[in-house]
């Protein structure tokens, strides 16, 4: 009899304890999808770099299965928070965040907390350690993958000044502008260090006074040597207004389009990098990505993955043309590449996958990668 009791006992747990199980397994796969609805804010549609970086992300997130939702900040930095409220109210899954300024962290730190919104940075990166330490801490960040502009500044400064330029002027985006102002940072203190002189930098509230602005600019300098323009809009405005004056001076300009292309190929731009914030999102696409499917990617010290070294591409009149057919009418990563960066495809993916792809990314291993499709 005890004997018996026993084995309906035993009987008893195992099946708790199997219901338990199945409770939740069934739990964590009700969390997961096979697509999911991410989405995404473009600073300001209508500005060709944002809107290329908006294409690249809408096509990674697309290749592994899931659909970009967006919004407009219309070049209004008081609108990021609000876009990403809206986009959390439409029931999107995650969003990928493009934060315009290092003012907004706090807020959005403080935003996905209350929501409960799974997130990543895409292309923007904070100033200071401490502010990604305690992006970090927030359970609901899935990482960030941006530019070292800093580093994007100095590399074109090194270019101008290697063809004899010893004085520079600077169109640049708006102060507090992130990626900008990193950029102007480091074009004026490599140009410096090397024995150039920044003659004059005049900032634009939106791309449409880079005419104007670089206009003043030029007629208070006019024996300038060369122009740094620190996005595609600018070193455009720059030629239009150089146009108008009768002015010509070389142009080295951040951020590719093809305007920037064209005055390339016409010998108008010496040089330009850039096609790196393109992928940031993307990256940062697949880390959420991942995070939503319950397999957070996690850096060697246990926390959600941040990095800004995905580095810029040097385009001049020698690569212009292979530039042009496979970065922009092309997709310079495969879908498979993207799709290999999700644990659900690959058991094996780690940060270090991540890194390698983005440590390794520049123009001659990308054209190799063309060479083997």
């Amino acid at each position: 009899m005890k004997k018996k009791l026993f084995c309906v006992a035993l009987c008893v747990v195992v099946t708790m304890g199997l219901m338990v199980g199945c409770g939740s397994s069934s739990e964590k796969s009700s969390t997961a999808k096979d697509s999911y609805t991410i989405g995404y804010n473009n600073f300001g549609k209508g500005a060709y770099p944002l809107d290329l970086n908006q294409k690249e992300t809408k096509y990674a997130v697309e290749a592994v299965g899931s659909k970009l939702k967006t919004a407009n900040d219309n070049f209004t930095v008081d609108n990021v928070i609000s876009d990403v409220k809206n986009l959390i109210s439409s029931k999107v899954d995650g969003v990928v965040v493009w934060t315009a300024a290092d003012t907004l962290y706090g807020s959005l730190d403080d935003l996905m907390k209350e929501s409960k919104m799974p997130f990543a940075l895409g292309d923007k990166y904070p100033k200071s350690e401490k502010t990604i330490k305690k992006l970090q801490d927030n359970k609901y960040f899935a990482g960030a993958v941006s530019t070292d502009d800093v580093l994007t500044g100095k590399n074109i400064a090194k270019a101008a000044y290697k063809d004899g330029h010893r004085t520079a002027l600077i169109v640049a985006a708006a102060v507090g502008d992130t990626n900008h102002d990193a950029r102007v940072k480091g074009f004026t203190q490599e140009f410096t260090k090397l024995g150039g002189k920044v003659l004059g930098t005049v900032h634009c509230a939106d791309p449409s006074e880079a005419v104007q602005k670089s206009g003043d600019l030029l007629a208070a300098h006019k024996n300038a040597d060369c122009l740094y323009g620190s996005g595609g809009d600018y070193s455009n405005g720059a030629l239009k207004a150089m146009s108008s004056a009768g002015i010509s001076m070389p142009v080295y300009g951040t951020d590719i389009d093809p305007n920037v292309i064209k005055g390339i190929k016409n010998g108008k731009i010496k040089a330009a990098n850039g096609a790196a914030g393109t992928y940031c999102a993307s990256f940062a696409a697949m880390l959420l990505i991942n995070y939503l499917d319950g397999h957070p990617i996690k850096d060697k010290d246990g926390k959600a993955p941040a990095t800004k070294g995905l580095q810029t591409i040097m385009v001049t009149k020698a690569n212009v043309k292979n530039y042009e057919k496979y970065w922009i009418n092309g997709e310079i990563f495969s879908k498979k590449e993207f799709q290999n960066l999700l644990y659900r495809n690959n058991k094996n993916v780690s940060w270090k996958d991540y890194q390698d792809m983005i440590d390794n990314y520049n123009y001659k291993t990308r054209m190799e990668a063309v060479a083997e499709k």
